[in-house]
């Protein structure tokens, strides 16, 4: 698939849209509105598609990595306005991207299409690899959030036996997964409630790890940026 006019266009909006973030010169709301037109001329021109340009995809992978990295050199309140920007953007990528593939260099000439989109079958094994990244903002706060947790969801424990039995940053997140429902028996509940729709729940596992040179960036990471999932080294002692 060679390249096509609405693949220029997004490039020039896209460039229009970051370089007064870059040089400092804060948010165009102009060109923000180019941009959003550019995404939507997109996702008319790739609907019925079986890929999507390759030029396209990189250049909406590196966009909200992009914007979040412009942001953190202006003030919180003027930061928090341009992430905000992105909001509108996301779902306009999505519109973008949620069906067509990604078009490939491959001498096979395979497209990287998205995994699991596979017809169901009985007897299919299905696993989710979830994952989210998260910023501690402020260390001291946090724990005592989850303290503060932990003490709720567990009958009869004291603050001080909370401050012994979450201590640690996977201490910390689990408990509060585990609150919010996303994590632990909450979830497990809700999950086999649909058992009698056909999906059995099977075994499952989270594992926390901190500092990851890939990190992913805020909002729905919908492009292949690597194997994500792999964990990292461990550390020599």
């Amino acid at each position: 698939m060679s390249a096509t006019p609405e693949v220029d266009a997004l490039e020039r909006t896209v460039t229009r849209f970051l370089v007064p973030l870059r040089t400092g010169d804060g948010l165009d709301d102009l060109a923000l509105g180019d941009l959003s037109s550019a995404l939507r001329n997109c996702a008319a021109a790739w609907q019925g598609r079986d890929m999507i340009p390759k030029r396209a995809a990189s250049i909406l992978a590196e966009l909200f990595p992009a914007v979040e990295g412009c942001a953190a050199h202006y003030d919180q309140d003027y930061a928090r306005r341009i992430l905000d920007s992105c909001i509108a953007l996301h779902d306009l990528v999505v519109a973008c991207t949620t069906e067509p593939a990604v078009e490939t260099d491959d001498e096979s000439g395979t497209s990287a299409a998205v995994r699991g989109d596979d017809g169901l079958a009985d007897g299919m094994h299905v696993v989710i690899r979830l994952r989210h990244d998260f910023t501690v903002t402020n260390a001291r706060q946090l724990l005592s959030a989850a303290q503060n947790a932990y003490v709720l969801d567990n009958q009869g424990v004291t603050q001080n036996d909370a401050a012994e039995a979450v201590t640690s940053v996977s201490d910390v997140i689990f408990t509060l997964l585990e609150q919010d429902g996303i994590l632990g028996a909450g979830a497990e509940a809700q999950l086999a409630s649909h058992a009698g729709d056909g999906l059995r729940t099977d075994g499952w596992r989270a594992q926390v790890s901190i500092n990851e040179p890939m990190q992913l960036s805020a909002g729905w990471d919908c492009f292949d940026q690597g194997d994500v999932f792999a964990l990292p080294p461990p550390e020599r002692p």
